[in-house]
């Protein structure tokens, strides 16, 4: 995009609005809590982009009418009347067409039918609150724009779960970074970076329940609903870190066949920090190539204790006749979360107690996808997890919980039952 015109907007811009704003990727997302100034910001680049080329045909979309006309829509007209000099030439409001001076025209339009917009072509498109939007209006609208001067289309919205397409299609590729460079951009953004909120309105958002806060405040993505670790978050716990100078080392097994196998590798910090620093994670393993595995990753550090599943009484003994000396684990599951959990949370110091290096992948994955089982109707609520991709959280849950509650962290744990 060209450099704006000098249009005396009626708002201060904050940093990531401004970020958006001057966006020239191809796709650019904000990501954002409530009150993070989506809407708006939405609105004024699309006013850049009909005001700035002359002639151009845009879209502003949401998933219903109601959202479209008493949000969107308003904030946009809110920003035009403050404008202090004419830009429009009329609205129709029968036929959703806004036209420009400049001979622009923006298109208003629900996208609760796909079908609807395979008639236009577009120099660019917005969509307000894309979680809401379903994937095929998404695409569709990706084939509307044509090779022009623009050709671009940006969307604000708050955070959704990992399964969403939004999050899929676009963000999480773009965290790993395996999108082009300036297809995409995505831009978070937090209910308390806008200092124009009253005190008591962010002290209310902030008293509601954590998967609200997460989500609704801090603008974070995850499946937040019904999650067993709703405190795990990848950029406070996932870090780069050195593993060759902790003060304790250990190892937790999940054993498996048919279900993958896992052995976690975890240094104890001179603080009792706990760093998860490497994995094994394989299916269809025989039990002497689970020791090959086992023996040839990290061999020089010394292990204090390996800590195995205590149903899998076999396998103790296979590590044991290989000279692996190892302990069962403590088998109670809501007590192992609980003292998983209290590891995750943030301590006074604003740091956690358990950091997991960006390598242990699975363990990434099964953190944020592990889950409380729903009640079903007419039957009480169990409080037990599903029993679904929970092979490197259960690793984890042997470690924190047996050791804990053995040693309370600050014993070196020589030995084995």
């Amino acid at each position: 995009m060209t450099a704006p015109i000098d249009i005396k907007f009626p708002h201060k811009l904050m940093k990531k609005q401004a970020e958006f704003l001057e966006s020239t990727a191809r796709y650019t997302v904000y990501s954002g809590g409530v009150g993070s100034g989506k809407t708006l910001v939405g609105c004024y680049k699309a006013l850049n982009c009909a005001i700035n080329y002359p002639k151009s045909k845009g879209l502003i979309g949401t998933q219903t009418y109601p959202q479209l006309r008493d949000t969107t829509q308003r904030t946009l007209f809110e920003i035009i009347e403050a404008i202090d000099y004419p830009i429009v030439k009329k609205f129709n409001s029968t036929n959703g067409i806004l036209e420009f001076i400049n001979g622009s025209i923006i298109y208003f339009r629900t996208l609760d039918n796909e079908s609807t917009l395979r008639s236009y072509n577009l120099d660019w498109f917005y969509i307000d609150e894309a979680t809401t939007v379903k994937y095929a209006s998404w695409n569709q609208l990706r084939g509307r724009i044509r090779k022009g001067v623009l050709d671009i289309g940006f969307v604000t919205t708050n955070p959704d779960t990992y399964f969403h397409w939004l999050y899929e299609d676009v963000i999480d590729k773009y965290i790993k970074g395996d999108l082009k460079d300036n297809d995409y951009k995505v831009i978070f953004a937090t209910s308390l970076e806008n200092k124009h909120l009253p005190d008591t309105y962010i002290n209310d958002l902030q008293s509601l329940d954590q998967a609200f806060v997460n989500r609704f405040v801090l603008g974070q993505w995850g499946n937040m609903e019904g999650m067993v670790y709703p405190m795990f978050n990848k950029d406070t716990h996932v870090k780069e870190f050195e593993h060759d100078k902790f003060k304790y080392y250990f190892r937790s097994i999940d054993p498996g066949f048919t279900n993958p196998f896992c052995c976690l590798f975890i240094g104890l910090d001179f603080d009792n920090n706990i760093h998860v620093f490497d994995e094994i994670y394989q299916s269809q393993v025989l039990d002497d190539d689970k020791i090959t595995m086992i023996k040839a990753k990290h061999a020089s550090y010394h292990y204090n204790n390996t800590y195995v599943d205590p149903e899998d009484a076999n396998f103790r003994a296979v590590l044991r006749k290989h000279g692996i000396q190892n302990r069962a684990s403590l088998k109670d599951v809501m007590k192992g979360i609980m003292k998983v959990q209290e590891k995750l949370a943030i301590k006074e110091n604003g740091l956690p107690s358990l950091y997991i290096h960006p390598k242990c992948k699975n363990l990434i994955n099964e953190l944020q996808f592990y889950k409380w089982e729903e009640s079903k109707i007419d039957k009480p609520i169990k409080e037990q997890p599903v029993k679904i991709k929970d092979h490197a959280v259960d690793a984890l849950r042997y470690f924190v919980y047996t050791h804990y509650k053995y040693y309370s962290g600050g014993a070196s744990n020589i030995g084995a039952d």
